[in-house]
């Protein structure tokens, strides 16, 4: 990257260092170093073309990105209007899009846009993805563009495993490719979709993710973090928990009350969230947290087994064990979860659901009791607390290994305030 430069270093030598720098590693600044391998100016008067980026107006910035045979730009401002898109080729430069950029009033003080360049592994031209606050509630923090069949445009979903090219700019209208978080690691997209069961605020924490490697004009899904259930056997429980916590040397079903909640001081993005999860003999032990309480912490995806209803009765699934946070957003808490087309948080575009159950299991509801006592729902009075429900633990060598919730809400439609 760059060097940074003290502030007594003469102008015309800092320029002349920087480009013969840059000239060898394929990029090159005239603005603090940059966190990823994108090249960054900013005018602050109109500038022409030279071999090294195209032409600027006054208040514009440029990111420039290295490619087979040239190199593609992109120019804006950082408080949003229009980015236009460059290519490079034996030394001469053209416009080839100009696109709507993302921009908002004056009086929302969210701070100025940023754009990043890549190149993706195994595509030919450029990644430009725009970061900032795009919404006022930080919903969505993220849109790409990138070119294809239609030329340069927003990256838009066009199925679940498919993102393309529009051909158009982002309209904010119906909020077209606008994610939570998009970056690019190791030639590959990743995406961060806000967790549907998730309020915003604690949504990032556990988001839905998806990565995406580039084919033919677009990204095809590579992978993502949906977990999918499957029948289950119920641990039965044949020791009481102890008043305190197991010892390493500690393995047998336990019958408990647990709670579940996010850890404090987790970081959104880290790629490590977790479920804080407390048991004890007694649920006032739980939710007062007592001496006799023991904490545990388990991967957000762990599976744990619930009660769910079929047309021919009870039955046994997975589901992760992040369905247990209080921060949750249970649209019917208290309430069976009926599932809609596979998903149990309404019917919700595929590519958007964190949890499927397959049609083959036949389940049409979800029973089990989470613990979350009240929906966090727009006019829904107070909000969820802490509620300890019943359950068997099995650990092996001290190890919490299987979670089963025993106890079933009301089939009838829930009357708790």
């Amino acid at each position: 990257m760059p060097a940074r430069w003290r502030s007594g270093a003469k102008p015309a030598v800092r320029a002349a260092v920087v480009l013969a720098v840059a000239s060898a590693m394929g990029t090159w600044s005239m603005a603090a170093p940059a966190a990823d391998p994108t090249a960054h100016a900013r005018s602050h008067h109109a500038r022409p073309a030279t071999h090294h980026h195209p032409p600027l107006k006054a208040g514009q910035q440029v990111v420039v990105v290295a490619r087979p045979h040239g190199a593609d730009a992109a120019v804006y401002r950082e408080h949003g209007g229009t980015i236009t898109f460059w290519y490079r080729h034996h030394n001469h430069w053209r416009v080839v899009a100009s696109k709507a950029f993302p921009a908002f009033p004056a009086s929302f003080h969210s701070g100025p846009l940023q754009v990043h360049g890549y190149l993706p592994a195994g595509a030919p031209h450029a990644l430009f993805l725009v970061t900032g606050a795009l919404s006022f509630d930080g919903y969505y923090q993220a849109v790409g563009y990138a070119t294809g069949r239609h030329g340069w445009g927003v990256l838009t979903q066009t199925s679940a495993h498919r993102l393309t090219s529009s051909g158009h700019g982002s309209t904010y209208k119906g909020r077209q490719g606008e994610r939570h978080w998009m970056s690019l690691s190791g030639g590959r997209l990743t995406i961060d979709d806000i967790h549907p069961f998730f309020s915003v605020a604690d949504g990032s924490y556990y988001p839905h993710t998806t990565t995406w490697v580039w084919r033919h004009r677009g990204f095809d899904v590579a992978s993502d973090n949906q977990f999918v259930a499957a029948t289950s056997t119920p641990a039965t429980a044949i020791l009481g928990v102890a008043a305190g916590c197991p010892d390493p040397a500690t393995t047998g079903t336990y019958a408990a009350y647990v709670d579940g909640f996010r850890p404090q001081r987790q970081s959104p993005r880290n790629g490590l969230s977790t479920v804080r999860l407390v048991f004890a003999p007694t649920a006032h032990d739980v939710v007062a947290g007592t001496s006799n309480a023991c904490t545990v912490r388990l991967p957000r995806d762990q599976p744990i087994t619930v009660q769910a209803t079929t047309g021919h009765g009870p039955t046994w699934i997975t589901a992760p064990s992040w369905m247990m946070l209080q921060e949750g957003n249970i649209f019917y808490a208290g309430q069976p979860l009926p599932i809609v087309n596979g998903y149990p948080f309404g019917d919700i575009p595929p590519h958007e659901a964190p949890y499927r159950v397959p049609a083959r299991l036949g389940v049409t509801a979800i029973t089990s009791d989470f613990g979350v006592t009240l929906p966090k729902l727009q006019g829904a009075p107070g909000a969820a607390s802490p509620r300890a429900v019943p359950a068997n633990l099995t650990f092996t060598n001290g190890a919490l290994t299987s979670l089963t919730l025993t106890a079933t809400v009301p089939t009838s439609p829930s009357t708790q305030s």
